[in-house]
């Protein structure tokens, strides 16, 4: 006889039951591996949209446990419905797979199931964060949030807090009730004594003995009565929730997110860098509750623009990367003081003016001392200026930046993870 283990506890509002839970932590891997395709062969935006997303487990990997008796001996089962065997007949076992398939005798399809947008990004962004987030001052906004801070007598219904309450309902029978109790077992045990007094000799009790007993009768009867008077609840062990508008402190942060976009950047180079920093927005967006990103396109000119036109804009030229530095300087020096900190994302296929390169130096070298962190990402294989001057001039003098490679879409993940990685 087999038995299954089935957890029927309710599900909490808009929260994954502890079964689905620990499914999800069983086929993380399987997980994983559909984050990896997405990115290496759909669109990278798409993890936003929707409700989720499919991922297909092996059949194997989803077996449960149960119980059951071991295999062996003899054994006599009724099969309910059978209409073609009889006592003795020996039953063929199938050719390959399980049973119940066709003629091919193949096993069952792997599952698919759909895992939500929540736990798809819990897994997406489980170790990756902004480094070293925090060895600069860290610098606060003045934002406000609603903090509990203890009770209050009065307040609306819906902050009423009913254990506290109880608490105070609870304190208050017994100040009130425990006193009069104690006298009332007094006045009992009296009484008690003057009656068994009184049983033993069967004597007559005299009228002032009696009289006595009366008015002990009658103190009792007044003290059950102010007893049970005590209410359960009253206005006064009401209690209520009682909330303050505080500052907090919370961290400052912004990423400049400069992209090539001049006539060397083929299509594929283009498809690659808007991809790579789709995904970057999408983490930092949801990472990071208080953060700015500043887009920067750049050829000959460079231009803040918006998310649309920064992923989806048309213009092309020349390549100088100077214009992009200085005006990513005059933001900083315009909205991002010291006290910000501050990143850096950069994306080309390593094509610039060569009379560039002098000025496009001593502007980084005045950028990468006072931000955070720099990332630059080479698009594509070529061997030119500007990657040698970041080998040269800009990769051995100072700590806070990083540069890879992205050959292809399959480059992105592991980019992404070597850039952005957990620090222990």
């Amino acid at each position: 006889m087999s038995g299954q283990i089935i957890d029927r506890r309710a599900n909490g509002k808009h929260k994954s039951s502890s079964n689905r839970q620990r499914f999800v932590r069983r086929v993380n891997k399987h997980v994983r591996g559909a984050i990896k395709e997405n990115i290496k062969n759909g669109n990278i935006s798409d993890i936003t949209s929707g409700d989720g997303q499919n991922v297909i487990v092996p059949k194997k990997d989803i077996s449960e446990p149960w119980f059951h008796h071991s295999r062996g001996g003899n054994t006599e089962r009724v099969y309910p419905g059978n209409k073609e065997y009889v006592t003795g007949d020996q039953i063929p076992k199938p050719d390959n797979g399980e049973g119940g398939g066709s003629g091919s005798g193949d096993g069952d399809d792997d599952f698919q199931f759909m895992i939500s947008k929540k736990e798809y990004m819990d897994i997406f962004f489980e170790d990756l964060e902004l480094p070293d987030l925090i060895k600069k001052q860290l610098s606060t906004i003045n934002e406000t949030k609603l903090k509990r801070m203890g009770f209050s007598v009065d307040g609306v219904p819906s902050r009423l807090n009913y254990i506290r309450s109880l608490k105070q309902s609870i304190g208050r029978r017994a100040a009130l009730r425990n006193p009069k109790k104690r006298k009332l077992n007094e006045l009992e045990n009296q009484l008690a004594d003057i009656m068994y007094s009184y049983a033993e000799t069967f004597n007559i009790v005299p009228a002032e003995v009696y009289d006595k007993m009366q008015d002990l009768v009658s103190q009792i009867e007044a003290i059950k009565r102010k007893i049970k008077a005590v209410p359960f609840i009253d206005t006064i062990d009401l209690r209520y929730n009682r909330f303050e508008i505080v500052n907090i402190p919370t961290t400052r942060a912004v990423m400049f997110m400069l992209m090539d976009v001049s006539g060397s950047m083929d299509e594929n180079k283009k498809e690659l860098a808007k991809r790579f920093y789709m995904l970057l927005y999408i983490f930092l967006s949801r990472t990071y509750k208080h953060i700015d990103i500043v887009p920067i396109r750049y050829h000959t000119d460079a231009k803040e623009v918006d998310e649309q036109e920064f992923f989806y804009g048309k213009e092309t030229g020349g390549t100088l990367l100077s214009p992009a530095l200085e005006l990513a300087q005059d933001i900083m020096k315009e909205r991002y003081d010291s006290t910000w900190n501050i990143y850096y994302c950069h994306a080309s296929d390593g094509d610039n003016s060569v009379g560039d390169t002098e000025e496009c130096v001593e502007r980084l070298n005045d950028i990468l001392n006072k931000i955070q962190y720099y990332a630059y990402i080479q698009i594509g294989v070529d061997d030119n200026t500007l990657s040698i001057m970041f080998d040269d001039y800009i990769l051995g003098s100072h700590d806070n930046v990083e540069s890879a490679v992205i050959y292809e879409a399959s480059d992105i993940f592991p980019v992404f993870k070597k850039l952005f990685s957990k620090v222990d």
